[in-house]
């Protein structure tokens, strides 16, 4: 069913309501004057996200609008976006962001992939595991985003893979112990565990039930959503996303601190991006 132009306005003013605008980092940081340029660079390459890509969104919004009036407002800023010659002495709001961004000391090529900025989206449900580390993790991006006092979910079924008599060992003590071929095996097999411990494939089993469940209900319901959880519960999220087999998730490396983001478009997975750390380069792979 097409959208009515009071539902695309109403869903602009739940947005900003659950967006605190003036206690953004960014209006806090400015007030108190401590915002540097490298914050600066930064922000420049979000906001040029928008005029070096959005002609693709121009175009959906004429194709799906309901309402002719609005059509000829997206049909006029389109055109002006384009071309500039309304508002903008003829120049592109393409062309006079890359002009900004010269200013600011970046190369054109970096404004044409600008770092993933999760403070833009609305997130509307989280999840973690019952372990620490990760549910610590949460709470910091919770608070990152000024969604402190939010309720999250926690599950055992997202802990990471249990590695029995392995557990509080470390790689030198085990390789010692049971030596580098049966570690080998224990680490790169999708079904052999370790003594009293899970396979990869133990692990699936219970993290891939839960998040048909319980999480994938909230993504059909078009919610944006959060999981906070570890190398191994994340690799059967993908695995199950992706519709890896069991050689191709063994093939699958999950970098630390490395947002995995998905997109979804009529309950299927439509685009992937793997964010790294700022000036950092990306220590996850997909398989070839």
């Amino acid at each position: 069913m097409a959208l009515t132009t009071q539902d695309v306005l109403d869903g602009i003013t739940q947005i900003h309501k659950e967006i605190p605008m003036y206690g953004h980092p960014l209006w806090v940081a400015m007030v108190e004057g401590s915002w540097n340029f490298d914050q600066s660079q930064y922000v420049c390459k979000q906001h040029g996200g928008i005029p070096l890509h959005n002609h693709n969104y121009h175009g959906i919004l004429y194709r799906i609008c309901p309402d002719p009036a609005w059509r000829e407002m997206i049909a006029e800023v389109a055109y002006e976006e384009a071309t500039g010659r309304l508002m903008s002495e003829g120049v592109s709001h393409h062309r006079l962001y890359l002009n900004y961004a010269k200013g600011m000391g970046l190369k054109p090529e970096e404004m044409y992939d600008p770092p993933y900025c999760a403070g833009v989206i609305a997130f509307q449900a989280y999840f973690t595991s019952c372990l620490k580390r990760a549910t610590n993790t949460l709470k910091i991006i919770l608070k990152v985003l000024e969604k402190s006092n939010d309720e999250f979910t926690q599950s055992e079924s997202l802990n990471e893979r249990h590695y029995g008599g392995l557990t509080s060992l470390n790689k030198d003590e085990i390789r010692k112990k049971f030596g580098d071929k049966q570690v080998q095996i224990w680490r790169r097999s999708f079904d052999v565990p370790p003594p009293g411990g899970e396979s990869l494939k133990d692990t699936a089993d219970r993290v891939i039930p839960y998040l048909k469940n319980e999480i994938m209900p909230h993504i059909s319901a078009g919610k944006n959503i959060i999981i906070g959880a570890h190398g191994n519960s994340i690799r059967a999220i993908v695995m199950h996303l992706q519709e890896y087999t069991p050689e191709e998730i063994l093939k699958t490396e999950i970098g630390w601190c490395e947002p995995w983001v998905f997109d979804f478009e009529n309950g299927a997975v439509s685009n992937l991006e793997i964010v790294s750390r700022p000036g950092s380069k990306s220590m996850s792979h997909l398989p070839d």
